[in-house]
């Protein structure tokens, strides 16, 4: 959905999205190295450790569940949208083999290692 969305806001307003994800990037940089040093000392790794330590096993679990929730129905729906418009494009499949063919394909990429 990145390249898809990315290219039609580049074909939109030109440069502007591009400008959006080089500060991004600046931003990420500067939370690295301020917040990776406390983060290394802690032994965290993952939000939902970090939530773990700070706060109870509970808030854990209930953030992991609801990034999970989250993530299949916005990530992966727009994924799975984006490609069926694209296999509609090339191939003349509908939105549905399409996206049958796409679920195949990650499951078998995924099985296979």
């Amino acid at each position: 959905e990145h390249l898809i969305g990315l290219s039609q806001t580049g074909a939109a307003r030109g440069l502007a999205g591009g400008y959006f994800e080089w500060g991004a990037m600046y931003c990420m940089i500067i939370l690295g190295w301020g917040f990776l040093p406390v983060y290394l000392q802690q032994k965290i790794v993952t939000m939902p450790g970090y939530l773990e330590q700070r706060y109870s096993p509970r808030c854990r679990t209930l953030y992991a569940l609801i990034s999970l929730l989250m993530y299949v129905t916005m990530k992966i729906a727009v994924a799975l949208r984006s490609g069926a418009v694209v296999f509609q494009a090339i191939l003349g499949l509908d939105m549905y083999a399409s996206s049958a063919v796409l679920i195949c394909m990650t499951g078998l990429y995924t099985a296979m290692g």
